[in-house]
């Protein structure tokens, strides 16, 4: 029995298939949609999944978007407490740089984490934040810039030999 692919719905062939995270789960994508969404975010992979109707988890991946959604408005609440504590003096403060305030060398360099310094020009205050809390989300990517391709045919032409037969 042949497999399909949760994006396209094509038929993959035997050795050919590869797989995608869709929620928790690996998904089976053909060779096309594996080098189409590998770089796209998991939340867009896991609701093209859902939108195809060929997802074997669908429990899943639906438990997944709703954890994600979650944590996503933690994030939008998050970022507006942060847009409140970078205005000063009716303005956006500047980014200074990133400091550590720690004396580290070698192997330890890695694990303390480094401040961001913002300051107003206005009138000189300035506030540290950790940079772990100043991340942006990830953005989608355009899948209609994808246009599908169409099935290359598997036969070979009749009366044609194989490159290794001379």
């Amino acid at each position: 029995m042949s497999k399909i692919c949760v994006f396209c719905g094509g038929e993959i062939k035997r050795w050919e298939d590869e797989a995608l995270p869709c929620g928790y789960k690996l998904e089976t994508v053909c060779k096309t949609c594996w080098e189409r969404y590998r770089n796209a975010p998991p939340i867009q992979r896991a609701r093209l999944a859902l939108e195809s109707g060929r997802a074997e988890d669908v429990e899943g991946i639906q438990r997944f978007l709703n954890e994600e959604e979650a944590k996503e408005a933690q994030n939008a609440q998050r970022r507006a407490l942060q847009r409140e504590n970078l205005l000063c003096c009716g303005q956006e403060m500047k980014v200074m740089g990133k400091y550590s305030f720690q004396k580290l060398e070698g192997l330890f360099e890695r694990f303390a984490p480094a401040m961001t310094a913002f300051h107003c020009e206005r009138c000189g205050q300035v506030k540290f934040f950790d940079t772990r809390f100043l991340s942006q989300e990830q953005p989608e990517i355009d899948v209609s810039a994808f246009p599908p391709e169409p099935p290359k045919p598997t036969r070979s032409q009749p009366g044609k030999k194989p490159p290794w037969e001379k």
